[in-house]
């Protein structure tokens, strides 16, 4: 059975950009990162597909919030790892993530 906790979807987030940095790196260069924060409607979908929110025991308001909220720390986690010089690796920004928001 295939592991889809919250630090496993996140520690894939990291690892796609890891695997695609060069153009990550232009999107930062020219101010344009910001497009990455559409991803919540793929968040969206990743809780149609598995029920991650009710898996979180989100209330039904509080997923409501959820798809922006995630999308908004991840591209923020993103955004910060560029900053730094990239010095984590995606495992490790997993697990990073997983600790702030609580996991």
């Amino acid at each position: 059975m295939n592991d889809y906790s919250e630090i496993t979807i996140a520690e894939v987030y990291f690892k796609l950009w890891a695997k695609h940095l060069d153009f990550v790196l232009l999107l930062k260069k020219n101010d344009l990162l910001i497009l990455l924060k559409g991803f919540e409607k793929y968040i969206e979908e990743l809780d149609k597909a598995f029920s991650a929110f009710s898996c979180l025991g989100l209330s039904k308001h509080s997923a409501e919030y959820a798809p922006k909220f995630y999308a908004g720390a991840l591209w923020s986690t993103l955004d910060k790892w560029i900053e730094k010089g990239m010095e984590e690796s995606p495992t490790e920004l997993g697990e990073l993530f997983g600790e702030l928001i609580g996991w």
